[in-house]
């Protein structure tokens, strides 16, 4: 049941499949092929031979933060005496077509441009903090984590509740450690975790 709800895009779930077997990345996706009717294709007629297409769609996930680092689908026909044979190779020859394509965009060549970025600019972390009383206080509490941080971008305040955009080296739970008991406002407020979960963080002052 969970690879059935993972497979169909469930990012909780693959990522906590992912995290109980040791991996940093799970691919999920769905692979299918279907022979082609080719009776009326002159080519095709009395040779024996069978048509199969096969289509992937893959997603590349990151079991820390639970988000998609690279995405990719496509197809590839394959023929063969033996429809289940060109259906199988018709498979292989779509993977090997999404994972190593030379135009820069296959599957691997995404991961390796998310994983450059997250060695320039950290890990995105969606971080809110709840209890602002002000703007101001919200500027200072954003210049303490821009000082940690690789980068913050402010989104905005809402209801005393602060939306930052946070580039940090290290995951979450690093995060969540620097984090909580952090002193702030000239050391007469301190930050405190609420909750964790992937790359959302929720902060309160206190």
């Amino acid at each position: 049941k969970q690879i059935a709800m993972a497979t169909g895009g469930d990012l909780k779930i693959a990522s906590e499949l992912g995290a109980e077997l040791g991996a940093e990345v799970v691919i999920v996706g769905t692979a299918t092929a279907t022979e082609a009717d080719m009776s009326a294709n002159p080519y095709f007629q009395n040779s024996g031979m069978k048509s199969a297409s096969g289509a992937l769609a893959l997603k590349a996930i990151d079991v820390n933060t639970k988000e998609i680092l690279a995405s990719k689908s496509g197809d590839a026909p394959m023929v063969h005496p033996n429809a289940t044979v060109a259906g199988t190779k018709a498979l292989e020859k779509a993977t090997q077509k999404l994972v190593e394509q030379q135009n820069g965009n296959g599957l691997i060549d995404q991961l390796i441009k998310a994983w450059q970025d997250k060695a320039n600019n950290g890990n995105l972390l969606r971080v809110r903090i709840q209890n602002i009383p002000n703007y101001q206080a919200s500027q200072i509490v954003t210049e303490e984590i821009r000082a940690l941080a690789v980068k913050v971008d402010s989104r905005k305040l809402s209801e005393k509740t602060l939306f930052l955009d946070v580039g940090w080296r290290g995951t979450a739970d690093d995060f969540c450690k620097e984090m909580d008991d952090h002193k702030v406002n000239k050391d007469r407020n301190k930050l405190s975790v609420v909750s964790v979960e992937g790359n959302s963080v929720l902060l309160e002052v206190k």
